[in-house]
């Protein structure tokens, strides 16, 4: 059997990329003419056939669908022994390159990130501005909906990577060895013939702000050199721009044989962009012209993430809200970017991040796993959220057990993560319709779960009597339940007695 597509979910992350990169590159002894598939993306959750059915017609499913490549439950199926693997883990292992040297490290933080949530061990912001994940984010900008041909460009990136594991002992040009950064005359940029990382910024700068044009060929003896980085981004005004502050404080900060500024892990510093451009560097022999076509869209991937996220610090600044439930701090905020919670993480260290999307309405509630809430789960949450959605007319296809309501996966159109510290309604990768809870109603629930004195919303609680078993949220034995009973006792025996 021939297999000619692979499909995988839209807005794709590094989880499903790489599993398509793996399988186009080492997949077609298993999987004969997979190296020539096409790649189709849909909306998550959306899988119109079962796995196993489409692997019988020559098309595999990644990263969706519940299938042997998906590590996320499907409705309330779980795999539970996948919980702590990616999609790429397990197309890893089934084809035979799990213990691969070149990937090892790219495996594995795709493992962490997909599986944990965790990211790079750096807290320094600068880091993570220039890591694989914010890149992915970046592009997602970039490309737009052109979803293939991110796809296609990432999968040059993977390469990259693994083409620098193989020279990890080997040098990597920060600095133009003759201390000449660049040329320049008549609006035109003369590159130098072998890669450096400063000389490579200041063309991406000079081509994208000054609009020069990069030429190889000798310059007249009138042309102004540049020696110094600093002295050149410092000359063009390129450190009055927001979107390229940290870039610039990362290249002039960075020294010989370091991949970030704050983290030296090694599976952190696979996936710095320092790593890429190495890999890309040995695979061009070093040729600057060769690097630049590549190599300066991961820069525009940053300009873009950087741009937008200056746009939801304004956002941020205008629309966010803090509560306080029991020490715990909750940010809600309601933007068109969601980067909003990681600046609710960074700027605010909120311990619990409530995000509406303010154009689709999709939510997302998720921990601080740097805040006090790093112990906790969102499963009780989830059952709260749950059951509301139910009395607010969501139809199940099947009925739900109490029992099942803080499980993980997607139940009543709330998805909990197999981590149970990201609890989501919709997301642009899983296209739902909107949530039927009120958004208030939505935020009174969550500071309730964290503010044990507080009762449930009107809306399903009366201030003046317990409903017992003929109100749904009963059977979920919610501590603010037994709160509410026991203020309720004084009267109820009040008024026994006065019958």
């Amino acid at each position: 059997m021939e297999y000619h597509t692979i499909i995988t979910h839209e807005y794709p992350d590094l989880d499903a990329m790489l599993c398509c990169y793996l399988l186009m590159h080492y997949g077609n002894q298993c999987y004969p003419g997979i190296e020539h598939a096409k790649i189709q993306f849909i909306p998550a959750g959306q899988l119109q056939k079962a796995p196993d059915d489409l692997e019988k017609e020559g098309i595999l499913a990644v990263d969706l669908g519940g299938g042997k490549f998906d590590t996320h439950p499907n409705g309330m199926e779980c795999e539970e022994e996948k919980f702590e693997l990616s999609a790429a883990n397990l197309v890893a292992r089934e084809i035979g390159v799990a213990d691969r040297l070149t990937l090892k490290n790219l495996l594995e933080f795709t493992r962490l990130q997909d599986s944990a949530g965790q990211s790079l061990h750096s807290r320094n912001p600068v880091d993570h501005t220039v890591a694989l994940p914010n890149l992915i984010k970046g592009a997602l900008l970039y490309f737009k909906e052109d979803f293939l041909e991110m796809t296609q460009f990432f999968m040059k990136i993977f390469q990259g990577i693994e083409i620098a594991e193989e020279h990890k002992d080997d040098p990597f040009a920060l600095l133009p060895p003759d201390q000449l950064l660049v040329t320049i005359h008549s609006k035109q940029v003369h590159t130098p013939p072998l890669f450096n990382f400063h000389s490579f910024f200041a063309l991406w700068a000079a081509q994208k702000f000054l609009y020069y044009s990069i030429t190889e060929s000798p310059l007249s003896t009138d042309a102004n050199p540049w020696y110094d980085l600093k002295s050149f981004v410092a000359g063009h005004g390129f450190q009055e721009l927001p979107e390229l502050q940290k870039l610039v404080v990362f290249i002039l900060k960075l020294q010989h044989n370091q991949y970030f500024l704050q983290s030296s892990d090694p599976v952190d510093n696979t996936v710095s962009i320092v790593n890429i451009l190495k890999g890309f560097c040995y695979e061009q022999n070093h040729d600057m012209l060769q690097i630049i076509p590549l190599g300066f869209k991961l820069l525009d991937c940053i300009y873009c993430y950087e741009s937008n996220w200056q746009f939801a610090l304004q956002e941020y600044k205008q629309n966010s809200q803090v509560y306080i439930a029991e020490k715990i701090k909750i940010v809600v905020i309601t933007a068109q970017l969601g980067m909003v919670t990681k600046i609710a993480r960074w700027q605010d260290r909120a311990d619990l991040i409530v995000f509406q999307d303010a154009i689709e309405g999709h939510l997302s509630i998720s921990i601080n796993k740097l805040g006090r809430l790093k112990h906790s789960t969102l499963a009780r949450l989830a059952a709260r959220l749950r059951t509301a959605e139910l009395i607010y007319g969501y139809i199940p296809p099947e009925p739900i057990e109490p029992v099942h309501q803080s499980k993980i996966g997607e139940i009543a159109g709330w998805f909990l993560h197999q981590s149970q510290k990201l609890l989501v309604h919709g997301s642009p990768k899983a296209k739902r319709a909107a949530t039927n809870i009120p958004f208030p109603i939505v935020v009174e629930l969550v500071i309730g779960e964290f503010n044990r004195q507080r009762k449930l919303p009107d809306r399903f609680c009366p201030s003046s009597t317990c409903l017992g078993h003929q109100c749904m949220f009963y059977a979920l034995r919610l501590p603010n339940c037994f709160i509410h009973r026991e203020r309720l006792r004084p009267y109820i025996s009040t008024e026994l007695a006065n019958s």
